[in-house]
């Protein structure tokens, strides 16, 4: 994932972005963003890695797809959007 990182990191924005490298569902911040890029795993998680804010939306096996979903609607403005890149369109960016 980092040399994908890179590569968008040295590309030049009209607006002003912020790129973040980290885990998506530890990060914390009281920021609103218009508009969050993400790629999430598409993998099954024990209950036990679920945030707590998060338990009461969770039925079933878990996973990491639908907690960036439900991170991701906590961290927008009202009315504005997410993009989760999938291997298509990563590849775009090679």
């Amino acid at each position: 994932a980092l040399p994908i990182f890179n590569h968008i990191n040295l590309l030049k924005f009209k607006n002003n972005v912020t790129l973040f490298n980290s885990n998506f569902i530890e990060y914390t911040t009281s920021k609103l963003y218009d508009f969050i890029i993400a790629n999430p795993p598409y993998l099954v998680i024990d209950k036990n890695l679920v945030p707590q804010q998060y338990d009461n939306f969770i039925v079933g096996r878990p996973n990491m797809f639908g907690l960036f979903i439900l991170h991701s609607l906590s961290m927008l403005k009202n009315y504005k959007k997410f993009k989760f890149l999938k291997g298509d369109d990563i590849s775009n960016f090679l």
